[in-house]
């Protein structure tokens, strides 16, 4: 997220100096990565925001109601983008996803729950600035890459261990 600035609330997005003269003819590629917003926020970002697992809104953003990170974090990019005339740009999530282990946060079971609810989340509903838009998605890691690294948090972002074995299960099928 470092291309944007002021993204809370979301409404109040905005790109840095340097990204105001990005490309308007091909999509824009943005790495979403909640778990790092909770991680240096934890003081005021529940966990249950960064997982998808709040059971109600907790940011109210003017006409916007917030129940996940991942939305805020991508509705503050859409709204820099209408701020700097890029509002018909297309954004294309190219990574995203949560670490198993390395910092605070962290778990199998908290990367399942992520995953399985991100994909989930992206392929039946939009944000609250785009509603019903289809959001397309990249999860990252497919594999824990055990040589990255440091921090340590980095090598664990994987949904399979290098020996290809599963951590844990990942449903890709939602209706």
């Amino acid at each position: 997220m470092g291309a944007t600035m002021n993204t809370y609330p979301p409404s109040q997005g905005t790109f840095t100096d340097e990204f105001l003269g990005i490309s308007k003819q091909s999509p824009l590629l943005l790495n979403n990565y909640p778990y790092f917003s909770y991680k240096d926020n934890m003081d005021t970002i529940p966990l249950e925001y960064a997982l998808f697992t709040s059971p109600s809104s907790l940011v109210n953003d003017d006409q916007y109601a917030y129940q996940n990170l991942f939305d805020a974090n991508l509705d503050a990019v859409y709204a820099a983008l209408e701020k700097s005339g890029g509002g018909s740009l297309e954004i294309v999530v190219s990574e995203s996803g949560w670490p198993t282990e390395g910092g605070p946060g962290t778990s199998v079971q908290n990367a399942m729950t992520y995953v399985n609810n991100l994909i989930q989340h992206v392929t039946t509903t939009g944000t609250p600035r785009k509603r019903k838009k289809p959001i397309e998605t990249y999860i990252f890691a497919m594999f824990d890459e055990n040589k990255k690294g440091p921090p340590e948090l980095e090598k664990f972002w994987g949904m399979f261990l290098p020996s290809q074995q599963p951590k844990y299960n990942v449903n890709f099928i939602y209706a």
